[in-house]
């Protein structure tokens, strides 16, 4: 698209809150999400949510490293990506930021950063 391109990766975490099903299918105590923007720059960001019934904290509560997500879950999220880049975006959870477009409708920039001020309290945003 014009706006670039994202990844998004997603499933349970370790630890189980019981089973359904007669102990056929394991219900996690987490959950996780991790994104991967290529474009116009590269960078990534990750979250380890709880798996629960009451209203979950401001996303910013949950962002984790990629790395530490990895490690965690024991699976190389993004392993297209070259060992430089990874070092560099995978480690650091604020080192996510958006950058608008010219092309942007009023809607689209003020969502891009709501999410970004609010859901992920960071303050890198480029409007345009």
């Amino acid at each position: 698209t014009s706006h670039g391109s994202a990844s998004v990766v997603c499933g349970p975490g370790p630890g189980s809150r019981g089973s359904l099903a007669g102990g056929k299918v394991d219900v996690p105590s987490t959950f996780w999400k991790a994104v991967l923007r290529t474009a116009p720059d590269t960078a990534c960001v990750a979250f380890i949510l709880p798996n629960q019934n009451e209203k979950l904290a401001p996303y910013a509560a949950y962002r984790v490293s990629v790395d530490s997500l990895e490690s965690t879950i024991g699976i190389d999220l993004f392993p297209q990506l070259p060992n430089g880049t990874a070092r560099r975006i995978e480690a650091d959870p604020q080192g996510f930021a958006i950058y608008g477009s010219g092309q942007w409708t009023i809607p689209e920039g003020f969502a891009a950063q709501k999410f970004i001020k609010g859901g992920l309290a960071n303050n890198n945003i480029d409007p345009n």
